[in-house]
C-alpha cells in the first residue's frame, strides 16, 4: 500500500491520462446527486463533485481488484483513499492550468482522432459513433463535457511527453558512476537496540513473583496482544507461480489460455522455477522462479486462494482463471497454524514485558556487543560477526564498496558525516560508530576501491545510465508538480467529502 500511495505523485499524470478517461467512459457514478456543487478549486476552476467521485470510484475499484474483496470503510480510511483522491484531482487541475497557459491545447482534428483511436468506442476495430453516444449517456455525459475533460488529457499527456523527452548527458552519467565507485571496500553492521532485550537475563523468581501478583493481569493481557503474532498464526501455503496476463478487454483471452495450457504440459517440480523466470508476466516473480513464500488463506484473489488451498503439496495445476489472468500454480509446502491462549504462555509474555523494564540492563547488552563488534571488524573477523549475527538477528554486510553518492552500504545507510573520513586512505582499518536512538551501525573500510568504470562493460552502463535518466525525469516531474502547486491558489472543501 505505502508503493500505491507513495509512488503516485511519479505517476500521476500518467494515472490520469488513463484512469480518469475510462473511468468517465465506464464507471457509473452514485454516493453525491448530480449538482453544481464542488469539492475544491484551483486556480478558481472547481473540481467538480462528479469530477471527484468518478475519481474516487475508480480507485476504489483498482484497490478491489487487487484484493479480490470490497474494502471495509476503516480500510478506506486507512489508506487515506478520499484524502488521495482529491490531492491527485488538485495536481491534475494546476497540470492542465499549466499546459493551456504555455499554448499546448490540441486542435480539434487532434481531439477527434484521438478519440476515434480509444478501444472501448470501437466495433470491429472501427469507430462507433452510437456507441460513442450510448456510453456517454449511460454515464450521464454529454459529448461536450467529455470532449472538454478529453482536451486537458492531450494538454496534460504534451506536457507529459516534454518531461520525458529529457534526459542526462552520457558524460554526466559516467562521472556520477564512477564517484558511486571511489568509495572503499567496507565491513558493515547496523542493530536495533530494542531487539537486544531478548539478550537480558530473567530469573524464574521474577517471572513467578510477577505472573501471581494479581495487579499484573492487565499489563499480561496487554503485552499477549501485542506479541500475539508469536502465539497465534493461521494455516500457511507455500507456492509458487506462472502467470500470463489477459488484455483488459479480454481480447486475448482464448490465446492466453490455449498457451497457459500448453505450458502446463512442460511443467514439472524440477523445470518450474526455470520456466516462470523465462515465461510469467508477474514482474517479481521473473527473478526469483515465481516464488511467493509462505501465505495465509485470504491473502491472495478467491480464485487464486481457493486453488492453492485445495492442492496437495508437490502438485501443480492447471491454469487457474482471476482477474490478472492465467496461473499455474505449484504448491510445495504447508504450515499448520496455531493459537495459543494466554494461560498457556504467561511465563513467556512475563518474560519478556520484564525484559523491556531493564533499560540499564539494555544499555550494557547494547554496549557490550558494540564494543565485540568493533574488535571484530578491526580483525576483520568476518566468521565471529556472522555467528553474531546469527545470535543477535542484526544486518552484517561484508566485502562491499561503500557509496558516497547516497551514503549506502546496501541496505545500511549512513549519515554523510559518518562515512566522511573514509574518503582518505589514512583512515583505512578504523572503525566509525553512528549511535542513533534506534539503532547502531559500524563501518570499516579495508581497502580501496578497484572498479575501474573505463571497463564497464557496455550493457551494464547502458542499464545503468538508463536507471538514471528515469530517476532524473521522475524527480523533475515531481519538483515541477510541487512548484506549480505552491505557485496556484488552492482552496478545499473538506466537508463536501
Amino acid at each position: 500500500m505505502n508503493r500505491l500511495t507513495g509512488k503516485v505523485s511519479n505517476l500521476i499524470v500518467a494515472f490520469f491520462m488513463g484512469a480518469i478517461i475510462i473511468s468517465f467512459a465506464l464507471t457509473g457514478f452514485s454516493g453525491f446527486n448530480n449538482t453544481a456543487n464542488s469539492v475544491g478549486k484551483v486556480d478558481g476552476n472547481p473540481i467538480t463533485i462528479r469530477e471527484y467521485q468518478n475519481a474516487y470510484n475508480q480507485q476504489i475499484q483498482n484497490y478491489t481488484r487487487m484484493f479480490g474483496k470490497d474494502l471495509t470503510a476503516q480500510q478506506i480510511r486507512q489508506f487515506r483513499i478520499r484524502e488521495n483522491v482529491l490531492n491527485q484531482l488538485i495536481t491534475r487541475k494546476v497540470m492542465t492550468n499549466y499546459a493551456l497557459n504555455n499554448g499546448l491545447e490540441s486542435a480539434e482534428d487532434e481531439l477527434k482522432k484521438s478519440i476515434k483511436e480509444l478501444p472501448y468506442f470501437k466495433t470491429n476495430d472501427k469507430f462507433d459513433v452510437n456507441k460513442y453516444k450510448q456510453l456517454l449517456r449511460a454515464n450521464n455525459l454529454t459529448p461536450s463535457k467529455f470532449e472538454e475533460t478529453f482536451l486537458e488529457d492531450l494538454a496534460i499527456q504534451k506536457v507529459n511527453e516534454i518531461m520525458d523527452s529529457t534526459t542526462i548527458s552520457k558524460a554526466y552519467a559516467r562521472d556520477v558512476i564512477k564517484f558511486k565507485n571511489m568509495g572503499p571496500m567496507v565491513l558493515a553492521v547496523r542493530f536495533e537496540k530494542e531487539k537486544n532485550t531478548s539478550k537480558i537475563p530473567v530469573s524464574k523468581e521474577e517471572i513467578k513473583n510477577f505472573i501471581e501478583n494479581p495487579e499484573n493481569e492487565a499489563i499480561l493481557k496487554s503485552v499477549y496482544n501485542g506479541m500475539k503474532s508469536e502465539f497465534v498464526k493461521d494455516d500457511e501455503v507455500k507456492a509458487s507461480h506462472i502467470l500470463l496476463r489477459v488484455k483488459a478487454d479480454k481480447s486475448n483471452d482464448k490465446e492466453v489460455l490455449a498457451k497457459a495450457k500448453a505450458l502446463r504440459k512442460k511443467l514439472t517440480r524440477s523445470n518450474f522455477a526455470t520456466y516462470a523466470k523465462k515465461e510469467t508476466e508477474d514482474p517479481s516473480g521473473k527473478a526469483n522462479g515465481g516464488d511467493l513464500g509462505y501465505f495465509p488463506q485470504g491473502r491472495m484473489v478467491p480464485e487464486f486462494d481457493k486453488a492453492v488451498f485445495s492442492m496437495k503439496n508437490g502438485a501443480i495445476s492447471q491454469p487457474v482463471k482471476t482477474n490478472y489472468g492465467y496461473h499455474i500454480i505449484y504448491r510445495q509446502g504447508f504450515k499448520k497454524g496455531f493459537n495459543k491462549k494466554l494461560e498457556e504462555v504467561k511465563d513467556i509474555v512475563a518474560k519478556a514485558h520484564l525484559q523491556k523494564t531493564k533499560r540499564e540492563e539494555l544499555k550494557k547488552v547494547n554496549d557490550k556487543l558494540k564494543d565485540e563488534l568493533t574488535a571484530a571488524l578491526v580483525a576483520k573477523n568476518t566468521k565471529r560477526i556472522e555467528k553474531m549475527a546469527k545470535e543477535y538477528g542484526f544486518t552484517f554486510v561484508k566485502d562491499k564498496n561503500l557509496n558516497f553518492f547516497d551514503a549506502n552500504v546496501d541496505s545500511i545507510k549512513f549519515d554523510f558525516e559518518t562515512i566522511k573520513p573514509l574518503m582518505s586512505a589514512e583512515n583505512t582499518g578504523k572503525v566509525y560508530i553512528q549511535d542513533d536512538v534506534v539503532d547502531t551501525k559500524l563501518i570499516l573500510a579495508y581497502e580501496a576501491a578497484s572498479e575501474d568504470i573505463e571497463a564497464l562493460k557496455a550493457d551494464k552502463f547502458e542499464a545503468q545510465y538508463n536507471a538514471m535518466v528515469r530517476e532524473f525525469q521522475g524527480t523533475m516531474q515531481n519538483t515541477v508538480i510541487k512548484q506549480l502547486r505552491d505557485k496556484s491558489d488552492i482552496v478545499t472543501y473538506s466537508n463536501m467529502l
